[in-house]
């Protein structure tokens, strides 16, 4: 178990907040009506084209952006892939990394539920998507060597279950990479849990994984952007 929350109301601008008092992890339990409206329906292109435009380039998948982004960000933490090794992607959205995964020779599969987004991965690089939320899937322990989950923790309802469940998955000696903003906005519609660095650090530590590469960027100007590498100990 990650931790026994003790959640307790918090003071913000607008919007309700809780915050653990044991863990620290802030979680969203309400919009307050400014934002309401704002929140859309994950439901095809245009959430990415209106919610994540930077995402899109007249109108196609802006991915080049994206690799380019995170090569650096990769060798910089030290998350270097193995051919021939299985790796998962948990909200692999419109595949932003995909080609780089498959230029490096790993067997992708990707967990996505945007219908829109996993007909698009599907059908653009030939690889298996699963419409389907992560915590709702059944996964075998110990079963792929990578785990990547990039801007998608801070968006599920059990963000707490799914980081159980991706420890769970992989496999000991495995890498685990995640990608999330930290905890200075609480105001994105979107996002219902709030990290800082000690927060996934304790979390990782409570289901058997040591953190080997941490970096903190400042990619946007509301938030700071924390990129995560755990290794699973191996027994």
């Amino acid at each position: 178990m990650i931790c026994e929350h003790n959640f307790k109301d918090i003071k913000t601008i607008c919007c309700k907040h809780k915050k653990c008092s044991k863990c620290g992890v802030i979680i969203k339990t309400d919009l307050c009506s400014y934002h309401k409206p704002n929140s859309e329906k994950y439901s095809g292109k245009e959430y990415f084209k209106d919610i994540e435009p930077n995402l899109f380039s007249e109108g196609i998948p802006n991915n080049m952006k994206s690799i380019k982004e995170h090569i650096p960000i990769f060798n910089k933490i030290g998350f270097h892939i193995i051919r021939n090794k299985n790796l998962i992607e948990i909200g692999s959205g419109t595949g932003r990394l995909v080609p780089l995964f498959l230029r490096l020779g790993v067997n992708y599969v990707g967990i996505e539920t945007n219908p829109w987004a996993c007909k698009y991965v599907a059908n653009s690089y030939f690889v298996p998507v699963i419409e389907r939320h992560f915590e709702d899937i059944e996964v075998d322990d110990n079963c792929f060597d990578y785990v990547v989950c990039i801007h998608t923790l801070e968006h599920l309802k059990k963000a707490d279950f799914a980081f159980e469940k991706m420890a769970r998955i992989l496999k000991p000696g495995g890498i685990m990479f995640i990608e999330i903003p930290d905890d200075t906005d609480l105001y994105n519609p979107d996002h219902f849990w709030f990290f800082n660095e000690s927060v996934l650090t304790g979390w990782a530590e409570k289901n058997g994984l040591k953190k080997i590469g941490f970096l903190k960027q400042k990619i946007v100007e509301r938030e700071n952007f924390l990129y995560f590498l755990f290794e699973k100990k191996k027994v």
